[in-house]
């Protein structure tokens, strides 16, 4: 797995590099194919930064060594079709549709950039095979990351991984479309639909990163880690009867044991506030969901029970599987876009299993 790198290049929003209109990465429109590709297609979503669909940045954001943007760079609403969907052809003609340029970038973002398990998970955890083959490029505090993700969130994580970095000046990550002089692209991570996911190498390396930065407390209560998707704030995959659940479950855990739940209502605690709760779990608990991208603060071993939506996605199961955790899943009716409930004496079997 090697990491390319390239001089003198484009980055999209998506993660994908071109050279005069040459796609390095993947295919593009009017063009041959660039180096293979793992991960999720290029084709959907849109670097239209205006667009109400688009996770580009909105707002004013600066970069360290560099510019101060208005939001995030690439195509609008006003420019043509061929520009919107294919701004590799615009280059040349309206170079200023990228920001930039900047010095050295690491390029991590990949699909579905923006998206809170797929930057965790897709895109983050390829800055392992950088620091492995080009530590001194880690090591650099000018080098930028393109993450698809500048928001506090991102930064939080990118301090994470050993990444220098805040909101502001000395800001050192990247979304939308840039200019840059000389590009560092990792091997990407494997599109789950595919049931492969994430290299194993690439998630147990920035799970060990991860593990070194969090600061967790020595007491070593047991605790049960239920991950609850609100109802007052998500139509899909919200368990009903959740309030019902866990008074069973309570019932049920040994002796000394206690319940700890990470709730997204009224809002989602911060990433190092996350972090800590998943890496001071004894078992983690909860529906199919981006939540569950936190396993990666998690303690190698600990088990996870995953409510699994209908049809079954692997992305956790894999993840699971690479982290070394006992999976022991709960079967539901809900769909990928519906609520439901869980049947009570599965789930108090499973926490059984558990614990």
């Amino acid at each position: 797995a090697k990491v390319h790198v390239w001089h003198d290049v484009a980055v999209s929003c998506k993660g994908q590099v071109f050279h005069k209109g040459k796609p390095m990465v993947a295919c593009a429109l009017r063009a041959p194919c660039g180096i293979h590709w793992d991960g999720c297609g290029f084709t959907d979503g849109t670097c239209v930064w205006d667009s109400g669909v688009s996770h580009v940045s909105k707002t004013p954001y600066c970069v360290k060594g560099g510019p101060c943007l208005p939001h995030a760079a690439g195509p609008n609403e006003k420019s043509s079709q061929v520009c919107k969907e294919h701004t590799h052809l615009c280059l040349e003609d309206d170079p200023g549709l990228a920001a930039g340029p900047v010095g050295v970038v690491v390029v991590l973002t990949q699909p579905q950039w923006g998206a809170y398990y797929h930057f965790v998970i897709d895109a983050l955890t390829r800055v392992w095979w950088v620091y492995q083959q080009y530590p001194s490029v880690m090591k650099d505090p000018q080098t930028l990351f393109h993450t698809g993700m500048v928001s506090e969130v991102g930064q939080a994580w990118a301090r994470y991984v050993g990444i220098d970095t805040a909101i502001g000046p000395n800001n050192r990550l990247l979304d939308g479309w840039w200019w840059a002089k000389t590009v560092y692209f990792p091997p990407s991570n494997d599109c789950a639909n595919d049931r492969k996911g994430a290299q194993p190498g690439a998630v147990l390396g920035t799970q060990r990163l991860v593990a070194e930065h969090i600061g967790v407390s020595q007491e070593r209560r047991p605790t049960l880690l239920v991950i609850r998707r609100d109802e007052r704030k998500h139509h899909s995959r919200a368990i009903l009867n959740h309030d019902e659940m866990m008074k069973d479950v309570m019932l049920h855990l040994p002796d000394g044991w206690s319940a700890e739940v990470f709730s997204d209502y009224p809002q989602v605690p911060h990433v190092e506030a996350t972090c800590q709760m998943f890496a001071r779990a004894t078992v983690i608990m909860g529906p199919h969901g981006a939540g569950m991208a936190n396993l990666l603060c998690a303690k190698p071993g600990t088990p996870l029970i995953e409510f699994q939506q209908e049809p079954h996605a692997w992305d956790y199961e894999l993840l699971a599987m690479k982290f070394g955790m006992p999976y022991i899943p709960v079967k539901t009716k809900m769909s990928h876009v519906e609520s439901g409930t869980v049947n009570i004496p599965k789930v108090v079997s499973a926490v059984r299993e558990g614990v």
